[in-house]
């Protein structure tokens, strides 16, 4: 489900296509509990390139997090940024899995 801070959820439908900036990302049987979730910080395509900006403002959805940068890390060309840090897809998948930093850690 979607929401913006502290609103009602709502389905992807009511969500104006293609700007999901200011929503928040959040399991529907937690939308009660908390008012933010994974928040959509900034989303811009540009020369054919899409660029998204996460930030998760809900602990209890680590698993969520980790399903969704997942996902993102399978498009092709995938660059993920996290803090001083920048992976590839097979790199980040591997740094959810082992916690092996990419050589290009600075």
């Amino acid at each position: 489900m979607f929401r913006y801070h502290s609103y009602d959820e709502k389905s992807v439908e009511q969500v104006p296509y293609p700007d999901y900036q200011g929503y928040f990302i959040q399991l529907s049987n937690r939308i009660n509990f908390t008012q933010e979730g994974i928040f959509l910080k900034s989303l811009t395509v540009e020369n054919k390139k899409l660029t998204l900006c996460f930030e998760n403002k809900d602990d209890n959805l680590k698993n969520v997090w980790n399903d969704l940068t997942l996902i993102l890390a399978d498009f092709p060309n995938a660059q993920i940024k996290s803090g001083n840090c920048e992976f590839n897809g097979a790199e980040w998948k591997k740094y959810l899995t082992d916690k092996l930093l990419p050589t290009n850690f600075s």
